[in-house]
């Protein structure tokens, strides 16, 4: 989880230093969607293997 929140936060960071709201904005959306991505496979692999 970590090696997801990481990019995000330097992402974010630079949209808020260089005052680009598209930028920011463009990082919230990026971190809801990896973060969201990774626990949904994470997600997949528990049930993956519940089921064997």
């Amino acid at each position: 989880m970590a090696l997801a929140i990481i990019p995000i936060c330097m992402f974010l960071l630079s949209g808020i230093t260089l005052r680009h709201v598209l930028l920011v904005v463009s990082a919230v959306v990026f971190g809801i969607g990896h973060i969201y991505n990774i626990d949904r496979k994470s997600i997949d692999n528990i049930t993956m293997v519940d089921c064997y």
